[in-house]
């Protein structure tokens, strides 16, 4: 992810001093560290030179190397289409940073207690790890369960790096009372932010929905967007449509939307409600991300409490067994 806002953000500073497009491509592709992504950087720099749109090139690499995502080919396309790229690429490398640092929280939160954990197994007191039988058996009985643990967490972490694997997470973590709310937050802002950029750019509320829909993987949005975008083109009002849906999209959003259209002003009202919600959505995630690493810090120490207490009675038992054994 890291490459990803790196690369936009610095596009869009050049794209604003003035350089063509074809320039800052090749300035980023020559500077760019990692192979593998300047491979994917030279070949849309070859396509763009042979006439397709920054979009289209992006979206035929992508193809092949993966790179990119399905929001960040729908905000180049809208970007493309309103003459707002460097604008629309500096939001995206924000909207992308956002992301980062979520996510370096939520692995914080996972990380954290593991670590505190496999610490807490070397500081035990030598006299119970180094007593005759007291060593091999303590380590048999705790370190499958820390390396399954382990092991879960590597592809948990891995599975949020491709968009299939995500979105099958996804449906999972939603459904959970306290995450599903700050989880739907996150989708509601790239929601709102594709709209507003894509009534920006011209597009019809039918054709802007289609593609906000398209690009989240929550399947409550994605059926919402589908719905209204099929009463926008029977021309009927999206607030109403939208407003079927009052579980997924909150009363002040909907009056938003709905003053939006009659003031003609839904462009700017969306990417505003975009910037509150991720705005009071950064602070909620990192004090719920604090909950859950100091939940997950107790529950560790239970279980090396119980682990200890699991050793020191089976040393005593050994210890009443061996005098017992001497009083015979």
């Amino acid at each position: 992810m890291l490459e990803r806002i790196l690369f936009f953000r610095q596009l869009a500073v050049a794209l604003k001093s003035g350089l063509p497009l074809e320039r800052a491509l090749h300035i980023q592709s020559t500077h760019t560290k990692k192979k593998k992504f300047q491979a994917a950087l030279e070949g849309t720099l070859r396509e763009v030179r042979r006439g397709k749109s920054f979009y289209e090139a992006l979206a035929l690499i992508t193809k092949k190397h993966g790179f990119f995502q399905p929001t960040d080919l729908a905000l180049v396309k809208v970007g493309e289409r309103s003459g707002q790229l460097p604008q629309t690429l500096e939001l995206l490398a924000g909207q992308l940073e956002d992301a980062y640092k979520l996510n370096q929280v939520l692995k914080g939160g996972c990380i954290y207690p593991i670590g505190l954990l496999y610490l807490s197994i070397l500081l035990l007191p030598a006299r119970l790890l180094f007593q005759p039988n007291g060593l091999m058996p303590y380590l048999f009985e705790i370190f499958p369960g820390l390396f399954w643990t382990t092991l879960l967490l590597f592809l948990f972490f891995g599975g949020l790096k491709h968009p299939p694997t995500m979105a099958v997470l996804y449906r999972f973590f939603v459904g959970i009372p306290f995450l599903g709310k700050p989880l739907r937050k996150v989708f509601l802002i790239r929601f709102a932010t594709l709209l507003g950029l894509s009534h920006r750019a011209g597009m019809d509320a039918a054709g802007a929905l289609r593609l906000a829909g398209e690009t989240t993987p929550d399947p409550g949005i994605k059926l919402a967007s589908t719905f209204a975008s099929m009463a926008a083109e029977r021309g009927k009002s999206v607030s109403e449509a939208l407003g079927r849906y009052r579980k997924i999209f909150p009363e002040s959003f909907l009056e938003l939307y709905q003053t939006g259209e009659e003031c003609g002003t839904l462009d700017e009202m969306l990417l505003k409600q975009a910037q509150i919600w991720d705005d009071e959505l950064r602070p909620a995630l990192k004090g719920l991300m604090d909950i859950t690493m100091r939940i997950g810090f107790l529950l560790i120490m239970t279980l090396i409490a119980g682990q200890v207490a699991s050793q020191i009675r089976l040393q005593n038992q050994e210890t009443e067994k061996q005098i017992n054994e001497l009083l015979k």
